[in-house]
């Protein structure tokens, strides 16, 4: 015999657990594939980040005696495989934000400014020019180090 009032009842056990298991596994897979890989030198680095949050790539250069100092909260994931010297690295990275690096032998420094300003308009195309303010300061070579190169 059919009884509407039981179906009903079964029905909404069935959706009240299945949501939670549902929204608890897809939260737990989120936070495990998040991965951060450093190899290299400042001068030829390769990050590879998947999943992973631009502050947890950031301070994973630690690693290669680099130094971070921000003011504001960094926003944003990073997914895919970075090559080069450090500046160039740092500015496919940071490309939202306004940042200062200081190198000094084989150690940096990374200041974030801020997010990055408006893009400017290009006078010839029209286009933006959305790369953000970045300077390298390159402490000068010290006596020792100029012999050393000789």
């Amino acid at each position: 015999m059919f009884h509407p009032n039981r179906t009903r009842r079964r029905r909404s056990r069935g959706i009240a657990l299945g949501v939670p298991l549902v929204l608890a596994f897809s939260l737990g897979l989120g936070a495990a594939r998040a991965e951060v890989s450093v190899r290299g030198s400042l001068a030829a680095l390769e990050v590879s980040a998947k999943g992973a949050s631009l502050a947890d790539v950031l301070s994973a250069l630690a690693a290669l005696k680099v130094q971070l100092h921000t003011p504001i909260a960094l926003e944003g994931s990073v997914d895919g495989v970075y090559h080069g010297e450090l500046g160039r690295v740092l500015l496919r990275l940071l490309r939202r934000y306004d940042f200062i690096v200081v190198r000094k032998d084989d150690a940096a420094e990374i200041t974030i400014i801020g997010p990055g300003g408006a893009p400017a308009p290009s006078k010839a195309t029209g286009a933006t020019n959305s790369a953000p303010a970045f300077a390298s300061v390159v402490a000068p070579p010290t006596v020792a180090r100029a012999e050393r190169e000789r």
